[in-house]
């Protein structure tokens, strides 16, 4: 494979970005550098299949990509590739579709990322559309959507103030392999949001382990819990009604500080 692909340095801004491990970073980076930079067509000579691979496509598999650019790194294995794709799908910044024989990983920005420089693009790009085909030509209306959905994520940092992966290095201790695979799995599994609660509730019960942790989301996960305000209640169930022989004039609305 030759050429080069263009890599801004806002990409170390991007909030995306910011949400991924550095392992899945480099995953996210090795498929830009596979993907193709025009249409073509894979075959499989074996089984004598044709797949038409659009720009920005590449046929691939979690094991491969773990065995070529990741061969010597065994913190790469195909589940952590697994993993890295339903996280990098969730957050749009590709699709894939899967079938026994391969998968098709899409990344749905690249016509963004490639694209040239053109001078006065702005000015220029109503008789652009009109003279070519447009860099999302292999994309259904509603990836367009998700395109510009991800174009505002990129570059907008206020969205995620919190990563779980750098919370729990600043208040639990040492990020070993392990526990950044567990973190990444629950953030994909639930959300970034509840990873980042279940600690907080950890800490404030002094239990200062992620097993502590993943216990609070098995139990959020068997109830139902989606959102905080789901595991806001889920806790409140949780807390002991303390009995007074005291009668208030008034009764007072319970007030629970969940500290998420």
């Amino acid at each position: 494979m030759q050429g080069w692909i263009k890599l801004h340095r806002r990409v170390m801004e991007s909030s995306t970005f910011q949400t991924l491990t550095l392992n899945q970073k480099m995953i996210a980076i090795y498929l830009l550098l596979k993907v193709n930079h025009k249409d073509g067509i894979w075959t499989d000579q074996y089984k004598g299949i044709q797949v038409e691979v659009k720009r920005g496509q590449v046929v691939t598999s979690p094991q491969k990509i773990a065995e070529d650019w990741f061969r010597k790194d065994k913190e790469i294995t195909r589940q952590v590739v697994r993993t890295t794709l339903s996280k990098l799908e969730k957050l749009d910044f590709l699709t894939k579709q899967s079938t026994k024989q391969y998968t098709l990983v899409t990344i749905v920005n690249y016509g963004f990322y490639q694209e040239d420089d053109q001078p006065d693009n702005q000015v220029s790009n109503q008789s652009l559309t009109n003279s070519q085909p447009s860099l999302n030509q292999a994309l259904t209306t509603n990836k367009n959507v998700k395109n510009v959905k991800n174009d505002k994520e990129l570059y907008d940092d206020e969205k995620r103030t919190e990563n779980p992966h750098t919370f729990y290095e600043q208040n639990f201790g040492i990020l070993k392999p392990f526990v950044i695979q567990s973190i990444t799995e629950w953030c994909t599994e639930m959300s970034d949001e509840l990873v980042l609660a279940s600690m907080k509730v950890a800490l404030r019960n002094n239990k200062i382990s992620f097993g502590y942790c993943e216990a609070i989301l098995k139990d959020w996960q068997s109830k139902g819990v989606q959102t905080l305000e789901d595991a806001r209640a889920a806790q409140r169930n949780l807390q002991p009604d303390r009995k007074s022989n005291v009668t208030p004039i008034r009764p007072t609305e319970k007030k629970y500080n969940y500290g998420f």
